[in-house]
């Protein structure tokens, strides 16, 4: 009887040391596990945010080109809060010949302008050039009546065929909300204003 009770305490123990033997083997792998887990997910974070500030980097910078009087016309890829004096110095400069009295230095800049540099002239030599958006000339020696929608007062926009109070808010809520128009097709996003409408004022508006 006692070699019975002994061989159940042994059996107990052993499958006691094979429970315990067990339990620590699978918290150990569970610790690996983790280790290994958090390893990849630190990793993949570390990626995620060094690709995020590459392209957050990347659409702070515009592509400008600056043409006229200055030292090294081309075009320039510049940070977009800099101004148009900004420009200017990372084209080594005005020339001599340049005109200041023409130009905003304060001007902020947009992603594919195309911004000239006047030349100064004698004040019998003058002629203004008009461009349009695109800077082909239309109409050299006279002043310019169309009315500039990225500038327009809301008055000033009911002065054009078809605009009235409620047309006219629209294209300012636009302006202020999604940037300044590019090209007078963009009205064509402005709630209110289809086709007909930009048929009927195209010739009265520009976006300079």
């Amino acid at each position: 009887m006692e070699k019975d009770k002994f061989k159940e305490i042994i059996v107990i123990l052993i499958f006691i040391g094979i429970s315990l033997a067990y339990y620590f083997y699978s918290e150990i792998n569970s610790m690996n596990v983790g280790k290994n887990t958090a390893g990849t997910n630190n990793f993949l974070a570390e990626e995620n945010n060094f690709l995020s500030e590459n392209k957050t980097a990347e659409e702070e910078k515009i592509v400008v080109h600056l043409a006229g009087e200055v030292q090294k016309p081309g075009v320039y890829l510049i940070k977009i809060e800099k101004r148009l004096v900004d420009l200017i110095e990372l084209a080594g400069g005005l020339t001599k010949n340049a005109d200041l009295d023409k130009i905003n230095l304060a001007a902020p800049l947009y992603d594919g302008d195309k911004i000239i540099i006047p030349t100064k002239v004698a004040q019998s030599e003058q002629i203004e050039f008009i461009y349009d958006s695109d800077y082909h000339v239309i109409n050299p020696g006279s002043n310019d009546q169309r009315i500039n929608i990225n500038k327009a007062t809301a008055a000033e926009l009911e002065k054009l065929s078809g605009i009235g109070p409620g047309k006219a808010s629209s294209i300012i809520k636009y302006r202020n909300e999604k940037g300044r128009f590019k090209i007078i097709e963009d009205l064509l996003e402005v709630s209110g204003i289809g086709e007909k409408t930009l048929e009927k004022i195209k010739d009265e508006i520009s976006v300079r």
